[in-house]
């Protein structure tokens, strides 16, 4: 039911992006916010597992990419011999 909405509300609490949103409105999202959490914590805590999941799984392909951006090139040889071993 609020899958989007806690998905989002908990990808934006864990960039750097909370810093953009004035002031005013941040102090509006937190009772809305804690009551979502609450919410959560207390009756659908496996969505909020696999929210947090997805969450964590896609911060840690941003910081992939953004490593792989300044690496060497490898060839696709090389890639599937080390994932044979």
């Amino acid at each position: 039911m609020y899958q989007n909405l806690i998905y989002n509300l908990l990808k934006l609490l864990t960039t750097h992006s909370v810093k953009i949103i004035p002031n005013p409105q941040r102090q509006a999202l937190k009772p809305i916010l804690k009551e979502l959490l609450y919410e959560l914590l207390t009756q659908e805590q496996d969505l909020l597992k696999g929210l947090i999941y997805e969450v964590i799984e896609d911060i840690a392909m941003a910081n992939a990419i953004k490593e792989g951006i300044n690496s060497e090139n490898v060839s696709r040889e090389e890639i599937f011999s080390l994932l044979e071993d």
